[in-house]
């Protein structure tokens, strides 16, 4: 899968699976934008919410990831494995989930 930007704005998420819903003998014709997910349709994460939030809705959506917007930038991607390592490391130098880093 990969984002799709207008701008420096996040417009929507093209994975293989959109691809897929296009006849082949269209896709040079066809732009990004037509097949993509658009944003309006897209779970993404806030950069103030909870890790805790974060892993309830990856789970609840069976998303791998999600992206975190601002105010329709994209600041970066959240994925459980990155997730699970962080809350590891955390755990092993004893820290708690909810001190700062």
């Amino acid at each position: 899968s990969a984002f799709v930007m207008q701008a420096d704005f996040l417009a929507g998420l093209i994975t293989l699976a959109e691809i897929r819903h296009v006849p082949r003998d269209q896709w040079a014709q066809t732009p990004v934008g037509f097949a993509m997910i658009p944003i309006d349709r897209l779970h993404v994460l806030s950069p103030q919410q909870k890790l805790s939030e974060v892993l309830s809705r990856l789970d609840s959506h069976e998303a791998g990831q999600l992206p975190v917007v601002q105010d329709g930038h994209l600041l970066g991607v959240l994925n459980r494995d990155a997730i699970m390592r962080s809350l590891a490391i955390r755990r092993s130098l004893g820290l708690h989930q909810d001190q700062a880093a």
